[in-house]
């Protein structure tokens, strides 16, 4: 059954999980395509002086490390199901398998493509971004046939608190790379070619194009990855601090996630304090096939076990539909 954690503390906590957590779970989420980041410039002793002066919770200022223990399984590593969803809150339009290893100080991004093939709870075959709509439960069962394991944790965000982010910090700037003109079920795509700032509307519009790209859904991630990395600049930025009141309402009113308020500010400070240079991201490796992403087995059980397995046995087989 889904599980909704909506949270509600004191500003001296807004401020520091605002920083924690806007700086490195909302940058993860608005770089999940990238394979780095900047940090942000105001000092390395900032984090600090933010914690030296914030109430103990819990009986430490860094928070809970959420419980991975296990058999079998590696030292300080977290998984976690990263999910956008549509408007309508159904469907997802982004899966991320993200598995941060903090003795190693790596975060590591897994793209499932929205459309990959996947069994439903009869046994049935549809696409995975459907599963949502069956329950966080669900989605999770079905994320975790197509890539072996289970995620310890699920994060879940509509798009709209997106268009909100980017509306808050003044907009983002994108090089377009065509004319994107469709007509939605539920909007008009209508952009130019061209270098310019996107509003929170048209961001939405540029992250939802597919139609004109050859490869669709595929086309439209690398689209996103140029979004995410101009919002990731903006968000990694000084400047976002003057922002703060109106991300911590965006982020807390629709968070939608089975972590614990202190878990959350454990991974927040474990996120700021890594070296980002170990920030990758893969696609999930398959291919096309007709209206579907079916995914190739053997290429993508070796991606698996190489970056994103939590546990020492390596996975050998995956559940996934072809």
């Amino acid at each position: 059954m889904r599980r909704k954690t909506r949270y509600e503390m004191s500003a001296g906590y807004k401020f520091f999980l605002t920083f924690c957590i806007t700086l490195s779970v909302l940058t993860v989420l608005s770089v999940l395509f990238v394979s780095f980041v900047y940090r942000p410039e105001i000092g390395e002793n900032f984090l600090h002086n933010v914690q030296d002066s914030l109430p103990v919770a819990g009986g430490s200022d860094r928070g809970t490390e959420p419980d991975v223990s296990g058999k079998d399984r590696r030292s300080g590593v977290h998984t976690v199901l990263v999910a956008g969803t549509d408007y309508d809150g159904t469907r997802t339009d982004t899966l991320l398998a993200v598995t941060i290893d903090t003795k190693a100080d790596t975060i590591n991004v897994l793209s499932i493509p929205r459309d990959t093939r996947s069994y439903m709870e009869n046994g049935a075959v549809h696409k995975i971004n459907a599963a949502h709509n069956k329950g966080s439960d669900r989605m999770m069962t079905e994320v975790a046939n197509t890539i072996g394991f289970m995620p310890d944790h699920y994060v879940v965000l509509d798009y709209g608190d997106f268009k909100e982010i980017i509306e808050a910090i003044g907009g983002v700037v994108v090089d377009v790379p065509m004319d994107m003109y469709y007509i939605a079920d539920d909007m008009v795509i209508d952009l130019k070619k061209g270098i310019q700032t996107l509003n929170g509307e048209e961001a939405l519009m540029f992250m939802r194009y597919r139609e004109g790209y050859a490869d669709a859904d595929l086309g439209r991630i690398r689209a996103q990855q140029t979004l995410f990395l101009s919002l990731a600049k903006s968000l990694m930025s000084a400047d976002t601090l003057l922002h703060i009141p109106d991300l911590v309402r965006i982020f807390y009113e629709d968070l939608e996630t089975d972590y614990k308020l202190s878990e959350l500010i454990w991974l927040g400070v474990r996120c700021v304090g890594m070296d980002f240079s170990g920030f990758t991201v893969d696609r999930l490796p398959g291919h096309i096939s007709g209206a579907d992403y079916v995914v190739d087995p053997e290429d993508a059980l070796k991606l698996i076990n190489e970056k994103y397995n939590p546990y020492h046995k390596p996975i050998t087989t995956l559940n996934t539909a072809q």
